[in-house]
């Protein structure tokens, strides 16, 4: 994934998530069901920057998520943002307890 560069700074604990989308035409209809189990699903970023206190629960750095990292968090997290003239990607701006885990290489 392209590491798109943003003027955004997070504030405090939150952080900022890069999203892929690929572009899709197609109309789905969800029931009821399919949207409560899609809401508690997790979806996956990169970690582009975070807040001076993000992540200071967890007291080994070495265990916290760095920049750059691949993460999953919780769908829906945070505010959304639109990267100017692209319509693929976008930005998340999240709590970093909405981050639950990093993909490890």
């Amino acid at each position: 994934m392209t590491v798109i560069e943003t003027k955004l700074k997070p504030l405090d604990t939150r952080c900022v998530v890069q999203i892929f989308t690929p572009k899709s035409d197609s109309k789905i209809v969800l029931t009821e069901q399919t949207m409560k189990e899609d809401k508690e699903s997790l979806d996956e970023g990169i970690l582009i920057k975070r807040g001076i206190n993000a992540f200071q629960d967890i007291l080994e750095e070495k265990d916290r998520p760095q920049l750059g990292d691949k993460v999953n968090f919780v769908r829906y997290a945070g505010k959304k943002k639109a990267v100017p003239d692209n319509e693929e990607y976008f930005f998340r701006i999240m709590q970093d307890d909405d981050i639950y885990a990093i993909e490890e290489e």
